[in-house]
């Protein structure tokens, strides 16, 4: 019931982007749109550009709300648009996504572009993707699925990055919170760790 609730908020949140549906789901709306001009005939939605870049965009628009596995996940993005003829599809240009489990921890991923998929409830980051951790975790990827209710992201490609104790690189890896306990980060598929140790008293 908590993934069937999610999911109808996640589609009346995104359908500010189709005109029809706009007016009617006002009250219940999430995601939205800052410095909206109010004259429009469609609320949330801009135009930008000439008549050359026709097409219904939310600038700045920010998602908020909890995961079925009770973590916090919030989304930002400098932009969101439908992809044409199919309206489960959103391009999303500079979008930032935080996700804070149970045990305290923020997972956040950044990345220039990025697709939402309605239909699938995933979140897809391309280009350079950037994921900092609360606890100290810095990794690079060139994509990232992440999930839309639930504690759950993936990268299918190489890593690279940094971690308190040094340097890290592997084939992929996974962030995900099993039913009960902390959440991991797991990392496989030739993982090549070089420890760094902490200095201490100006010694390593």
């Amino acid at each position: 019931m908590a993934s069937e609730n999610f999911y109808s908020r996640l589609v009346a949140w995104l359908k500010i982007l189709l005109p029809l549906a706009a007016l009617g789901i006002l009250s219940s709306v999430v995601f939205f749109a800052r410095d909206a001009d109010d004259q429009r005939t469609i609320p949330f939605v801009t135009q930008e550009g000439g008549p050359d870049t026709p097409g219904e965009r939310v600038t700045h628009p920010e998602y908020v709300g909890v995961t079925t596995d009770g973590a916090e996940i919030t989304m930002r993005a400098e932009q969101v648009r439908p992809v044409e003829g199919n309206t489960e599809l959103l391009d999303a240009r500079n979008l930032r996504s935080t996700i804070r489990s149970g045990d305290g921890r923020a997972f956040d991923a950044a990345s220039p572009e990025a697709r939402i998929d309605l239909d699938a409830g995933v979140a897809r980051f391309l280009g350079e993707v950037t994921v900092e951790t609360s606890d100290g975790y810095t990794i690079i990827s060139d994509n990232l699925d992440t999930r839309l209710d639930a504690t759950w992201a993936e990268s299918d490609g190489p890593v690279s990055g940094t971690a308190p104790f040094g340097t890290l690189d592997a084939g992929r890896f996974t962030y995900t919170a099993p039913a009960e306990g902390e959440s991991l980060l797991i990392f496989n598929g030739g993982v090549k760790l070089i420890y760094r140790p902490r200095n201490r008293g100006g010694s390593e």
